[in-house]
């Protein structure tokens, strides 16, 4: 086992200013995240193979697909609690850009 990874599973689960027993964070790290799996629960087949298509060959998705995965992405964004979304873009001079999406509760 690495000395980090050790390091980590050393780390006791705290308390808030409550007295509430919080997680040690590699429980809760990522699990508010739309992955694969999440998306195998909330999208319909079509839309599931293309996003895998799309994510290991980049192959395009389609227009109506892609409706069906901003549909599946919100009501899991909406199961999380969430109540508001932003896509932010910031462009930058030069060749670049930045591009942040975010689900607030």
């Amino acid at each position: 086992m690495s000395l980090r990874i050790s390091a980590l599973s050393n780390i006791p689960a705290t308390t808030d200013e409550l007295g509430k027993i919080t997680p040690k964070i590699t429980t809760v790290f990522g699990s508010h995240v739309f992955n694969l799996k999440t998306a195998r629960e909330y999208l319909s087949d079509d839309a599931y193979k293309s996003i895998v298509a799309s994510i290991k060959s980049g192959q395009k998705i389609d227009r109506n697909v892609a409706s069906n995965i901003a549909n599946g992405m919100r009501a899991w964004a909406e199961s999380k609690g969430v109540t508001h979304f932003t896509h932010w873009f910031q462009p930058l001079t030069g060749t670049t850009a930045e591009k942040h999406d975010s689900f607030l509760r």
